[in-house]
């Protein structure tokens, strides 16, 4: 179909909205060359891309039902330590946890979110020290 012009306008929020997916492909190198990896779970739809850099690792999860979510996904990625904070660099969620490879988080109906860790020291360490 040829395109409707009427809709490239800037209040269109579906048009912010692809823009802004774009501009966060541009940002985060894992969107543009990292590998794939499913994440498996009961009610969310999950995954990662990686890089050979833990400072480049993005999961994303959605939440495609009609209620509130909050669920542990096993993360398969080594490189990730226990007790890791997340940078919400997208979406919405809470609750974000990682303790043992098990990811605990709590997303709102037909939300999502893309998160990264935070590999940055706080309070004069990081536990990322060795393999940044």
């Amino acid at each position: 179909a040829p395109m409707d012009w009427k809709l490239n306008h800037p209040e269109n929020e579906d048009l912010k909205f692809m823009k802004s997916l774009i501009g966060l492909r541009k940002v985060e190198r894992a969107l543009r060359i990292g590998d794939y990896r499913k994440i498996l779970s009961q009610q969310l739809f999950a995954f990662e891309r990686h890089t050979d850099h833990v400072k480049d690792t993005v999961i994303t999860i959605m939440n495609l039902a009609e209620k509130d979510i909050t669920e542990s996904l096993m993360i398969y990625n080594s490189d990730l330590m226990n007790y890791s904070e997340f940078d919400i660099i997208f979406g919405e969620a809470s609750n974000i946890q990682l303790i043992a490879g098990l990811l605990q988080i709590t997303l709102k109906a037909k939300g999502f979110v893309v998160i990264k860790p935070h590999i940055g020291v706080k309070k004069s360490y990081t536990s990322y020290k060795r393999i940044i």
